[in-house]
């Protein structure tokens, strides 16, 4: 189509076409005057939101700047999700450099501080450097250094998150300021406060050594102004006492110690060297309790004066209101204890590992042994815990290194499995224990194993690293336990393979093999098997209740909460931390719970077999003297069942035999029902003698008379009925009717069914 011709059809003249034209025109105008308006709007609400930004900004530098001051926590602005990371940053930059500029100021205000200090020192050569003026300047410094450490940290912190991901984040500025820092805490020390604290500690050892310190009564109530002296100079030493960067960083495992009370154990220190660091009698390596006798003496000795004396001057400072004296004094003792029991396990860990001496395990056991006696009596004597460390390890986790630990467990080990070996060993191991009390007999045997569990128990428990508790646990006490119940788990394969074999057996079985396994001797071994179980069993609950047991499985259940969406197989229902050791011990049990009834089943079969085999019930009765005795044929089988029974009864908890002996009821009630009601037929005479049958078994055996034996009874009931009205019940009545109208309890229609063609009448 031609221009010409698409204008002739949509337009029908020049006017028409000016006229859309101008229209479609106007349209764009407004549409475009309309945006501007818009676009205006949103600039200003732009430029306003910016502002709005700027001053926040503005007055949370100013804000922060206030706080760093101050040592506040930082505005919530800067913890805001919300920011993006690269304001953040931003942010975090100008906050270190702020706290540079706060460090910066008083380091100029700790070189005043020093200076003034030095000057004072200077002209006060022929005066006591313990006047007030010395001491107040000797304060503000220390606090000045302290302050100045904690802002080291903070801004070194924030550098790091200004920067997180670089392998250098200190910033070029913020490294100067450290070593800036450095540098004057390092002159300082050694120019200015070490001058001081030595003129106070020269002071103090003199007082000490012109009293006889350490004899008890150096500073006694007859001496008072001594005592006024001592407690003077000990606190001017306190007031000099720096707990910086020096004490902070020593690679020493023990806690801190304070200078004063270094100084007060001088002498104590020299006396325990020459007891238990020369050739003296008293230093003996198979002795060490010796040693720790010797320093909780010298701790009581002393006790005194330190709650009256030494008490009241830490209190008086300050810094030191809230130290216990007698605990310093502990923590003061610990260095040269430490020392000389460091040196001695890792001595004997030496020669136990290359094979020197080998009865160096014991005395390495012994030894270990007595530290961690001591700790006890530490906590449990004089309440000690070291100031700010209430996880302290005590002096075994301190001394006990990771391959000492490992001798140590290792030797641990091999004695615990000797002795283990030697339980089992003893000719007795077997043997059960009918002393014992109420409850199920165990064998000597896992009543020395319940012992040696425990004893191991008390070799460990004090220790209060949680990972070496834990090893010794599953190292030796687990180990020990799954090795008795291998031993267990063999006797009942044993005893299982030797039944099996004999009832394999072609031709004749000696009569010795047979009494292995069989009557009171074979119930004798699986008895002791049962008990031996049943009694670990037991012993493994009450340590799952025990507290030490219980804060162990609290800890190993943290532990494995983390992992435990990793471990598909993880058991979430497990409350106590031998609930797996019980579960495959209880397991064993059952089984061998099993063994046992089937035992008692198999004899009571053959008993009864051999005396009903061939018995006729459909005699009739031509005794006058009406004498009702048993069937003679069964008196050898109550006498030799009820040597079973009775073993069983003295064997088993009440509880254990009252559930036996309602199984041993049913199957013996089963056995007649089936072998002798149903397959013999009965006269009066003859129902009435397997009356009294039942009853004298049930009587003898001092078996429970509950449905099993209902039901043998009523039987006999519908068997010896006699009377016209009963016979015609019987006879013309349904089994429902019957069952009501005879008053039958225990009977089931089908049994009544069943009975009813067992009658010769």
């Amino acid at each position: 189509m031609s221009i010409q011709a698409y204008l002739d059809s949509t337009f029908s003249s020049f006017e028409d076409l000016k006229a859309k034209v101008d229209a479609e025109s106007a349209r764009l105008k407004s549409e475009e005057t309309a945006l501007a308006g818009l676009l205006d709007s949103e600039r200003a609400t732009a430029r306003a939101q910016a502002q709005e930004s700027v001053s926040e900004l503005k007055a949370y530098i100013k804000q922060l700047s206030s706080d760093i001051k101050d040592h506040k926590p930082p505005p919530e602005l800067l913890k805001s999700a919300s920011l993006p990371p690269d304001l953040l940053q931003k942010l975090n930059g100008v906050k270190s450099l702020l706290h540079a500029k706060i460090v910066v100021s008083q380091l100029r205000e700790l070189q005043s501080a020093s200076n003034e200090l030095k000057q004072v020192l200077a002209g006060n050569n022929a005066k006591s450097v313990e006047s007030v003026g010395v001491l107040e300047l000797y304060n503000k410094v220390a606090c000045l250094i302290e302050e100045l450490e904690a802002n080291e940290s903070k801004h070194f912190q924030l550098d790091k998150l200004k920067s997180p991901g670089s392998a250098e984040s200190q910033s070029p500025k913020l490294k100067v300021i450290d070593k800036l820092v450095s540098r004057s805490f390092a002159y300082v020390n050694d120019n200015v406060l070490d001058v001081v604290a030595n003129g106070t500690k020269d002071k103090l050892r003199t007082c000490l050594e012109e009293h006889g310190w350490p004899n008890e009564d150096a500073f006694g109530s007859s001496n008072p102004a001594a005592v006024i002296e001592f407690q003077n100079l000990f606190i001017n030493v306190l007031k000099t006492e720096y707990l910086g960067k020096a004490i902070k960083s020593h690679n020493n495992p023990l806690p801190p110690v304070i200078s004063a009370f270094t100084l007060l154990v001088e002498a104590e220190v020299l006396r325990f060297n020459f007891h238990f660091e020369s050739d003296k009698a008293t230093n003996r390596v198979d002795k060490p309790e010796w040693m720790f006798s010797w320093v909780a003496n010298t701790i009581d000795n002393h006790k005194n004066f330190l709650m009256n004396i030494l008490q009241p001057a830490l209190i008086s400072v300050p810094r030191f209101h809230d130290r216990i004296a007698v605990h310093e004094f502990i923590t003061a003792l610990l260095p040269v204890v430490y020392n000389k029991l460091a040196n001695t396990v890792q001595e004997l860990a030496k020669t136990i590992i290359s094979n020197e001496v080998t009865s160096n395990s014991y005395l390495l056991s012994h030894l270990v042994h007595e530290i961690v006696s001591f700790d006890e009596l530490l906590k449990e004597r004089y309440y000690f815990t070291p100031y700010n460390l209430p996880n302290w390890n005590g002096l075994a986790g301190d001394v006990l290194t990771e391959e000492c630990f490992k001798v140590w467990l290792d030797t641990e080990k091999k004695i615990a499995l000797q002795r283990y070996q030697e339980i089992l060993d003893m000719p007795n191991s077997w043997e059960i224990d009918w002393d014992i009390g109420e409850g199920t007999k165990p064998t000597i045997s896992a009543i020395n194993i319940k012992d040696l569990f425990e004893s191991v128990t008390e070799q460990y428990s004090a220790l209060r690293k949680i990972r070496y508790r834990l090893r010794f646990l599953l190292e030796i006490q687990i180990h020990i336990l799954d090795k008795f119940y291998i031993r267990l788990s063999e006797s009942i394969s044993a005893f299982e393979s030797m039944t099996s074999s004999l009832s394999r057996a072609v031709g004749g079985v000696s009569a010795e093999d047979k009494k292995l396994v069989s009557g009171v001797d074979g119930l004798e071994r699986l008895c002791r098997i049962y008990g031996s179980l049943s009694y670990i069993i037991s012993a493994l609950g009450e340590w799952g209740e025990d507290l030490f047991f219980l804060d162990l499985w609290e800890h190993v259940s943290k532990v494995s909460s983390k992992d435990r969406h990793k471990d598909s197989h993880s058991n979430e229902n497990q409350e106590t931390l031998f609930d797996e050791t019980i579960h495959s011990y209880l397991e064993k049990k059952q089984k061998v719970y099993s063994i046992i009834s089937g035992h008692v089943r198999k004899e009571l079969r053959q008993s009864l077999q051999e005396c009903y085999q061939y018995s006729e019930w459909t005699f009739e009765d031509d005794n006058t003297s009406g004498d009702r005795s048993i069937t003679p044929k069964l008196v050898r089988p109550i006498q030799s069942l009820s040597t079973l029974l009775t073993f069983l009864r003295r064997f088993f908890s009440a509880n254990d035999y009252s559930r036996f002996s309602g199984l041993y009821g049913a199957e013996l009630s089963r056995y007649i029902w089936d072998n002798v009601i149903q397959v013999n037929r009965f006269t009066v005479t003859g129902a009435n003698q397997l009356q009294r049958d039942v009853n004298e078994m049930w009587t003898a055996w001092l078996l429970p008379r509950d449905k099993s034996l209902r039901r043998l009874e009523e039987a006999c009931s519908v068997l010896v009925a006699t009377s016209k009205e009963t016979q015609r019940i019987i006879s013309d009545e349904s089994t429902v009717d019957i069952k009501q109208k005879l008053g039958l309890s225990v009977l089931t229609p089908a049994d009544i069914r069943s009975i009813i063609p067992r009658r010769k009448h």
